[in-house]
């Protein structure tokens, strides 16, 4: 059976089209390109920067849907009044911006109960080699089973773990699957698919069978090379 890809521009790159007077322009270009955008909100200043913007919140609402990825560089969401208003922010952002799904890396989150009852749909992102926790299927099951989320698959991190827990991810959880971040690690960069070389890529042939939201994770704002892996996992 064929599957039509849902495509979405994330990571840095997605800056592009939300960030600088151009970036109107960038959008109403390449927004009939792709499914949607994920607007990737890397510190708590980019939050507030995007509320008080019309034009770059009006750029975002030119694609048909919209994901949010919430900061998670010098930030630790806790039982406090900052924590409150960053979610309260995080919210009306999802609101406005009428967001279907929403990011958070776990290592920021000690208590994951402060994300429930937030009106908005909640995926938690599992993490690469560099951490020491939240890496596997198993803990993410027990966080799954435990909570109300969905998953938010990085298939690039499960990978550097092992190409086994990157299957684990899709064969044990992939009905919690909310959408999957795209891309391989160099060291600890996101890379593009389209430029992997050699037998690796046969540990991502899985994404030719899934039906859900595909979010390009290469964190370089080259329009061109953005426009590449579009068309690389479209007809992956």
């Amino acid at each position: 059976m064929f599957i039509m890809k849902s495509v979405f521009i994330g990571g840095g790159g997605s800056r592009i089209f939300f960030e600088g007077p151009d970036c109107p322009l960038h959008a109403k270009m390449f927004c009939h390109k792709v499914s949607g955008i994920e607007v990737f909100l890397r510190e708590p200043e980019s939050v507030s920067s995007l509320l008080g913007s019309s034009l770059a919140c009006d750029s975002v609402r030119k694609f048909s849907e919209v994901s949010i990825h919430a900061p998670f560089f010098n930030i630790a969401y806790g039982d406090d009044d900052e924590t409150e208003k960053m979610l309260s922010d995080l919210r009306e952002v999802y609101m406005s911006l009428g967001a279907r799904r929403i990011v958070f890396h776990p290592a920021d989150v000690p208590d994951f109960s402060i994300l429930s009852g937030r009106g908005m749909n909640v995926l938690i992102e599992n993490m690469d080699f560099r951490k020491d926790r939240f890496q596997t299927w198993q803990e993410f099951r027990k966080i799954l089973d435990a909570h109300d989320f969905g998953l938010c698959l990085d298939v690039a991190h499960a990978e550097s773990i092992s190409s086994s827990n990157l299957s684990g991810f899709v064969s044990e959880l992939g009905d919690r699957i909310g959408e999957l971040h795209v891309s391989h690690l160099v060291g600890g960069a996101h890379m593009p698919l389209h430029v992997l070389k050699g037998d690796r890529i046969e540990n991502f042939k899985f994404l030719s069978g899934i039906d859900k939201p595909l979010v390009i994770e290469n964190g370089d704002r080259d329009m061109g090379l953005i426009e590449k892996e579009v068309e690389f996992l479209k007809g992956f």
